[in-house]
This record gives C-alpha cells, sequence and structure tokens, in this order.
C-alpha cells in the first residue's frame, strides 16, 4: 500500500526534526544555528489526510517558531551591545567603525 508508506515517510520527517527542535531549544542559545524543514517539505507534510500528522506539522511549526524568535532576540540584545559599546568609543575619540569593518 503506497498510501501506507508515505504516510510512513511523512511521520519519520516529522520525528528527526522534532528531534532537531528539541536539541536546538535544550541549547539554550549557545549556538545560532538550527537546521530547519524546507517550506516545500513542510507544504508537503502538510498533505497529509491524517489529523495527527497535521498536528504534528503544527507543533513542529510552534516549536521552531520559538527557536527563531530566541536567536532573533539573542542576536538583537548582542547588536545592541555593539551600538552601545560603539556609543562609548566614539565618545572617547577611538574609531570603532575601523574595527567593525564598517564605513562611514
Amino acid at each position: 500500500d503506497g498510501g501506507g508508506n508515505q504516510e510512513l515517510v511523512r511521520l519519520s520527517a516529522l520525528d528527526f526534526f522534532e528531534a532537531v527542535g528539541s536539541v536546538a531549544q535544550s541549547c539554550h542559545g549557545k549556538t545560532n544555528f538550527v537546521a530547519c524543514p524546507s517550506p516545500a517539505l513542510m507544504y508537503r507534510l502538510l498533505l497529509s489526510n491524517t489529523a495527527v500528522s497535521i498536528d504534528r506539522v503544527c507543533n513542529l511549526l510552534l516549536l521552531f517558531k520559538g527557536i527563531f524568535q530566541r536567536i532573533r532576540s539573542k542576536s538583537l540584545s548582542s547588536s545592541d551591545v555593539m551600538d552601545t559599546e560603539n556609543q562609548m568609543n566614539d565618545a572617547s575619540g577611538s574609531r570603532t567603525e575601523d574595527l567593525y569593518g564598517l564605513e562611514k
């Protein structure tokens, strides 16, 4: 039965990306790298005819949304720190733009 095999592949892909997401979530901001499913794969996974698969896809989307929000907030806060350091160094007469490779 081809439908049963397709559902098995769907569930295996969901298992894999749930494991990847849980590993990324357990890193607690130690890394900015996460392997996420492609939009095409997510679309294919949503074409399932079972509610269980669709529910798992929605949970997977929520998991990765949380991870990306954490990474984004971390990168924004680190860029704020760099901006503050630049302002402090500019006030003292240092040219931090050259250090970071930025041009005026």
